[in-house]
């Protein structure tokens, strides 16, 4: 099983919609047979209740859970988000092969898939 992570804004717009759309997104990819973190719903509203934890904090936990994935997840308008843009540079960096659809993710699936 590969490791996703999904990558959006956040506080970037309407919260609330942000996390359904992320959400969406991941249940798509449980169905398809990937494992997922999706830090939307992993830790999403957190920053209303820590009261230690600051945005550099989340983002660092961030790169940590992208550095252990196997491909990284881009939702729409993921350059809005200054975090998501950070992700997508770290997974670049690493390696990490980046997906922005649903079908894009699905081809390299098959094709992972068939190198096993």
């Amino acid at each position: 099983m590969k490791l996703v992570y999904v990558a959006g804004k956040y506080t970037v717009g309407d919260t609330d919609q942000n996390v359904r759309i992320a959400r969406d997104v991941a249940v798509k990819l449980w169905d398809l047979g990937f494992a997922v973190i999706c830090p939307h719903t992993n830790h999403g509203y957190f920053e209303n209740d820590c009261k230690v934890a600051d945005y550099d904090d989340y983002l660092d936990g961030c790169h940590l859970m992208v550095k252990g994935c196997d491909i990284l997840y881009m939702l729409p308008d993921w350059d809005e988000s200054p975090g998501a843009k950070s992700e997508r540079r770290l997974a670049t960096t690493l390696d990490i092969p980046v997906v922005y659809s649903i079908p894009e993710i699905k081809r390299l699936k098959q094709h992972m898939d068939s190198k096993s």
